[in-house]
């Protein structure tokens, strides 16, 4: 519709203004259709044009000196990354990714910033953002008509190269060259489109040479790609050294009197992105040397105020000889200039120092930056330590966590035999309600039994039938019973087959007079002992195919939760109650089986020792103890909390039903 885009040598200064009036209507009008119909982006064909038409603004703003209103520069129908590139700003995908990049070159100063450590993380966010729909199109097998429809051949290579000429701009906008998968799949796509115009070598596919990546593509294909002369950087000819100079001058002075970067930005982002490296470098030193001041000034605020970034003129557009030529101007001496080299390369040597030792490199990061910093110490002060004072207070500091590692693992090993030995015992009964603590020193094992007098034997077998209670008929069973018993059996003792035959218990050192403490409510809580379980749990894991004639008698006796066993979990030693601390809950042992789903009331103060049948869970409020871990710890409880009447009603917790049957401990 537009035409060609003007020629700079030959076509005048009003043609290129009305150029771009005309092209910036256009775009206008077919954005605010886009708009309309609820699709507002660019197809990669159409992204492509604006790239030519943002290129020329730009050109004619240098060469006739059009203010940016006279450009589609200053259109919103113009993408922002569009404008970026044209004006020598900060690429937007770098403005996206401003944390990540500026973590990568936080300690690097702005004129030795490189592409290296950034190509990786930039090639990332746009295969990203723009791989995905670039993969869609590629064919593995297909098989072309030897004289295809022509213009069937323009639509399909128009909606194939679509996404294609999207990822291969944004690389061109952000810098980077394509990662070396994505070479792989051009190949592919521009293999599979050869194939299809083999019938005409001379046509050419919309993509131009001038942003490509030489290295990504063969000669075979790379020649299905116009060569563009309008993407070409203008050269020392056409740069009118008085011009700049006046320019920067006139930048610097509003910059200095009126705090004002704009026109600064502006002209340093123009200069350095319009004109190639040779003729950047034919300027005057004066030219450069003002140019590199000013540009220090602007990094100096923009680093600061990161919502001035959009402006900032991009640094990889100016070359690296040019902006490390005038570090005298930014303040940063020769002399610096070698401090900072010697800094590191000590970095590099103890990186390399760490890769080679094994010790060394199992240090956390922390301790590696103290050797180096005790290093750079000694350094400065004209000595140099060895590196066993260096890291004498970082094995100090590892001596002392390995001590408190071990100590830690002593007391786990002690807790677990206290429990393990509590579980041993746990079949006697104590003769006294006094608890007497037990030192933690060896036991002395007395002679087995069969090494023992018969008499001896006789007698204490005597004793110990005399200690057990009177066992009662086992009643009809109950399938829930039952079950309950089936499956701690298997856990626990197996089945009865399995089980070992009944023998006198060991001989401890223990106390003739010790017996189980009488429970007492509302007494306040000391620090637990690992105290034996009853005898009851011992009756558990019987086998299943044979009756029972008698079974022990279940102790109704409540217990408190002293003497329950601990278990070897050393998490359950930081609960409230172990701690000594004020905890809601009441225990509630030796309950019968439930026999109905009928809900009755819970206990209360009046009952005493009557704790009923059964008892349901009351609901369940955020910030509260944790329920799996209470039931796992005592088997059965009823929850209570401050200030509530004591209930018994089934509610939901987190939308899930549940209830706690009591069961024989």
């Amino acid at each position: 519709m537009c035409g060609e885009v003007p020629d700079l040598a030959s076509a005048s200064k009003e043609k290129h203004i009305w150029y771009q009036a005309w092209v910036g209507e256009v775009y206008s009008t077919v954005w605010n259709l886009l708009n309309d119909m609820g699709e507002p982006f660019w197809s990669g064909t159409v992204f492509g044009r604006l790239l030519q038409d943002s290129l020329h603004a730009r050109q004619t703003m240098c060469l006739f000196d059009l203010d940016i209103s006279q450009t589609i520069l200053s259109n919103h129908a113009t993408p922002c990354s569009l404008k970026q590139w044209a004006l020598g700003r900060t690429p937007m995908l770098w403005h996206d990714m401003h944390g990540k990049l500026r973590h990568k070159i936080k300690d690097t100063k702005w004129w030795n910033v490189s592409m290296e450590p950034l190509q990786e993380m930039l090639v990332k966010e746009v295969d990203r953002l723009c791989g995905k729909s670039a993969l869609s199109w590629i064919m593995t097998e297909y098989k072309w008509e030897g004289r295809p429809n022509i213009i069937a051949v323009q639509i399909y290579m128009t909606q194939v190269l679509d996404p294609w000429l999207t990822y291969i701009i944004s690389c061109f906008l952000a810098g980077v060259k394509p990662s070396i998968l994505m070479k792989k799949n051009m190949q592919l796509m521009f293999k599979q489109l050869h194939a299809l115009l083999a019938y005409d070598p001379k046509i050419q596919l919309p993509v131009p040479l001038n942003i490509l990546d030489p290295d990504a593509l063969p000669a075979d294909l790379l020649g299905r790609c116009p060569n563009v002369p309008a993407f070409n950087l203008l050269d020392g000819e056409v740069l009118k050294q008085g011009v700049w100079a006046k320019k920067i001058q006139n930048a610097a002075q509003r910059y200095e009197i009126e705090n004002d970067i704009e026109p600064a930005c502006e002209s340093l982002g123009l200069l350095y992105a319009s004109f190639e490296a040779e003729a950047l470098e034919g300027l005057a030193h004066a030219i450069n040397s003002s140019a590199m001041r000013l540009m220090h000034s602007l990094r100096s605020i923009l680093e600061k105020e990161e919502f001035f970034d959009l402006m900032s003129p991009h640094i990889m557009n100016i070359p690296p000889y040019i902006r490390q030529r005038w570090t005298e101007s930014y303040h940063f001496s020769d002399k610096d200039q070698l401090e900072e080299s010697r800094r590191y390369l000590s970095r590099d040597h103890l990186s390399q120092q760490q890769r080679l030792s094994p010790a060394r490199s199992q240090l956390p990061p922390a301790s590696l930056e103290i050797i180096a910093r005790n290093r750079q110490g000694n350094e400065d002060s004209g000595g140099r330590g060895s590196e066993e004072d260096q890291e004498r207070p970082i094995k100090r500091k590892y001596s002392s966590m390995l001590e408190q590692t071990m100590q830690t693992k002593d007391t786990e090993r002690r807790l677990s035999e206290r429990s393990r030995h509590s579980r041993n015992s746990s079949s006697r009964e104590e003769s006294t309600a006094d608890v007497v603590a037990v030192p933690d020193r060896p036991q002395v094992r007395e002679p087995e039994p069969e090494q023992m007098p018969v008499q001896k034997q006789q007698q204490q077998q005597q004793q110990q039938q005399q200690q057990e209670p009177e066992q009662e008929p086992d009643p009809e069973p109950d399938p829930e019973r039952e079950s309950a018993r089936e499956s701690e059996g298997g856990s626990e003792g197996g089945s009865e087959a399995d089980a070992e035959p009944m023998r006198p218990p060991e001989p401890t050192n223990e106390p003739a007079t010790k017996r189980r403490r009488i429970p007492q409510r509302n007494v306040s809580k000391t620090k637990p002992k690992h105290n034996q379980p009853s005898a009851s749990r011992q009756t558990k894991g019987k086998g299943r195919g044979k009756a029972r004639a008698q079974r022990q008698a279940v102790d109704r006796t409540p217990v408190l939760s002293d003497d329950v066993d601990v278990e070897e979990d050393p998490e359950r030693l930081k609960h409230d109650y172990y701690q000594g601390n004020e905890f809601e809950t009441r225990i509630i042992f030796s309950l019968p089986a439930a026999q109905s789903e009928q809900k009755l009331r819970s206990w209360r103060p009046e009952d005493g020792y009557d704790i009923g049948e059964r008892i349901v869970a009351k609901k369940w409020k955020a910030g509260t103890t944790n329920i799996a871990a209470e039931i796992r710890r005592i088997g059965s409880i009823e929850m209570t909390w401050q200030g509530e009447e004591p209930t018994t009603v089934s509610v939901d917790d987190f939308g899930e039903k549940f209830q706690l049957t009591g069961r024989c401990m």
